[in-house]
Order: structure tokens, then C-alpha cells, then sequence
């Protein structure tokens, strides 16, 4: 048997330990935010203006916001916003218009209620700007809650809990990074047959009998400067009016909504995948298929979703082929 060479042993080894020092030296440890092997648990990173932004724990100041610019000494907490240990119960940050916005609570929220309710904030990296945007309703334990935070022409729409005629509504709202009436609630969600007081922002409403589980618009989708989502078990798009917010699907139970080149594709009733001219109000199916679809999302021109295809290959991933020819189209 011929013998390995003993030469290229010891250059196999030397090439492994340079390799060795390269990985290790690739790596680079910012700042070492909570001392003594504990973990700071950093999450949400986020890209704002070139900085990063994130969510740390600092073994002091409770899960805070912090900012980077990838050295020691630029790795800050913002701003403590429940100061001491407690948490600032800090979600949803996104980058709009140069602005940073998140939802947080704020002390009088906590002493009433608890960390868990939160407000709409927005940061420009310092303390003095980091501050709870007032959206120009006067009860703070009301519009709790910001989620489904999105960018559409540079303005961010985000969805609210509102408390009307003692019922729990939602109701849609619009910021620019200012206080009232530039952060202000459009719409909120009634249904006609309720005792609610009326409002001038009413958009009324009925669920699909279809809709399932707690009714909350979801599935935020910009196109082309119209806000379309889910709501109630139906397809709806959004001007950022009251007027302008409207049902435009009659049928369909959307899900997973995404777009490409302007075409709105969606989940329907979690075994079809739909495509639809939101300028025209109409909509043909792309597949269908009798296993569930989930996590339907455009990358890069494609679509990608999750099947599981039982007693086949289980659940696993899948991409579209766009089909060809002729297309069954019906209107929404």
C-alpha cells in the first residue's frame, strides 16, 4: 500500500490551523453588552439609516433599545424607556421615510395595566428623540397594541385596538413621525348590527362565515401606494380613508398575500393560489390542489410556498411556475 507522504501530512496540518486562525479571526465580537458569560439575547436587528438597531438586555436596564455602528464604544442603549430593570417591551421596528418606528409601552401604561400594552414610538438614534408619537386619542389606555406596521409611500399604516361603545375594535391608523394629527387614527372597524356608538371614522363591516379564530385585519401588503389586507375573513384595500378603505373580494377566504410586478397573489382557503389585477378587481386561479399551501413569498421574481403533501413527500418547500394560456378569471 503506498504510504501518504509525510511532507504532505504536515502541510495538511499547517493548512488546517492557518484555516483555523482565519475562521476565528473572521469573527468579531462587537461589545460583550452583558458581561460574565451572560447572554444580552440581542434580536430584532435592524438596518436604520445605516445603523443598526436592536433589542438587548444588559442585566440593568431590562430588554432595552440599543444602536450600533459595529464598534464597542457605538454600541448604546438608546433610550431606557421603562427606566430601571423592567422591560420596555419593545416589537415591530421598521425603517419608513428615514424614521424609526416600534412599538413599546411607557410607565403609566405598566402601572395600569402591566408591560404587555404598548404604544406607537419612533427614534432618531438619541434619547431626546426616541418619544411615544400621541396619535390624538386622549385616553392613554386606548390604541394599545400597534401591529401590522408597514411602509406605503413613506408614511407607515399600522393597525390599533380601540375600545368603542365598550366593545373591542380595530381600527386603522396612519403616521408620518409626528404627533397628531400627522399620527392619526382613518378607520375603525364596526359592525352595523352592534350597539357601538357611531363614529365618523366607521367602516362597517361583516364577517365572512367563514372567518375564523379573533377577527383583526392582518396580511399588510403595499402596492404600488394602496394598502391591501385581510380582514374578517375577506380581501380589503385602503387609501388611508375612512371612504377609501373598502371589501373588494365577495368569495375568496385570502391568506399570505405577496405581490410581483404589481400582481397581488394570495392563499385561498389554504388549498389555491389566486392572482389578481387589484386595478381591475379580478382575480384567476394559478393552482390549486387538494394539500394545504402556507407561506406564500416573492423572492426575486419567484414564488415559494410550503405543501404538505401527505403520504407523498410531508410537508416541505415548493416554487411556482407561472402558468401559460388561457386564464379563468372571475371578478373579486
Amino acid at each position: 500500500m503506498r504510504k501518504f507522504p509525510e511532507r504532505h501530512a504536515l502541510f495538511c496540518l499547517i493548512g488546517l490551523f492557518v484555516f483555523s486562525i482565519l475562521v476565528v479571526d473572521a469573527q468579531v465580537l462587537v461589545k460583550d453588552i452583558k458581561p460574565l458569560r451572560a447572554s444580552s439575547n440581542p434580536e430584532q436587528l435592524t438596518n436604520a439609516n445605516g445603523l443598526l438597531y436592536f433589542v438587548a438586555d444588559d442585566g440593568v436596564h431590562g430588554k432595552e433599545l440599543w444602536k450600533s455602528d459595529g464598534t464597542a464604544e457605538g454600541t448604546v442603549m438608546v433610550k431606557d424607556i421603562i427606566p430601571g430593570a423592567g422591560d420596555g417591551f419593545i416589537r415591530n421596528l421598521l425603517h419608513v421615510g428615514g424614521k424609526l418606528f416600534f412599538a413599546a409601552s411607557n410607565p403609566q401604561i405598566v402601572n395600569k395595566l402591566g408591560g404587555g400594552e404598548t404604544k406607537l414610538w419612533k427614534t432618531d438614534g438619541t434619547t431626546a428623540g426616541t418619544v411615544e408619537l400621541k396619535d390624538g386619542i386622549n385616553n392613554p389606555l386606548e390604541s394599545l397594541k400597534p401591529a401590522n406596521l408597514t411602509p406605503v409611500n413613506g408614511a407607515l399604516f399600522y393597525t390599533n385596538t380601540l375600545a368603542v361603545g365598550g366593545q373591542s375594535n380595530s381600527g386603522l391608523f396612519t403616521s408620518d413621525g409626528t404627533d397628531y394629527p400627522g399620527t392619526q387614527l382613518f378607520g375603525t372597524f364596526v359592525q352595523p348590527s352592534s350597539q357601538n356608538n357611531p363614529l365618523d371614522s366607521n367602516i362597517p363591516y361583516e364577517p365572512s362565515a367563514k372567518a375564523t379564530g379573533a377577527i383583526a385585519p392582518s396580511n399588510f401588503v403595499n402596492i404600488k401606494g394602496t394598502l391591501y389586507f385581510v380582514f374578517a375573513g375577506y380581501l380589503w384595500k385602503s387609501n388611508g380613508t375612512a371612504a377609501g378603505t373598502r371589501r373588494i373580494s365577495q368569495t375568496l377566504e385570502p391568506g399570505y398575500l405577496t405581490h410581483v410586478n404589481g400582481v397581488l397573489y394570495f392563499v385561498n382557503s389554504g388549498k389555491s393560489v389566486y392572482a389578481t389585477n387589484p386595478s381591475l378587481n379580478t382575480a384567476y386561479a394559478v393552482f390549486k390542489t387538494s394539500g394545504p399551501i402556507a407561506n406564500l413569498i416573492h423572492v426575486n421574481g419567484k414564488l415559494f410556498y410550503t405543501q404538505n403533501r401527505l403520504r407523498v413527500t410531508g410537508n416541505e418547500l415548493y416554487k411556482f411556475v407561472l402558468p401559460k394560456g388561457k386564464k379563468v378569471i372571475f371578478p373579486l
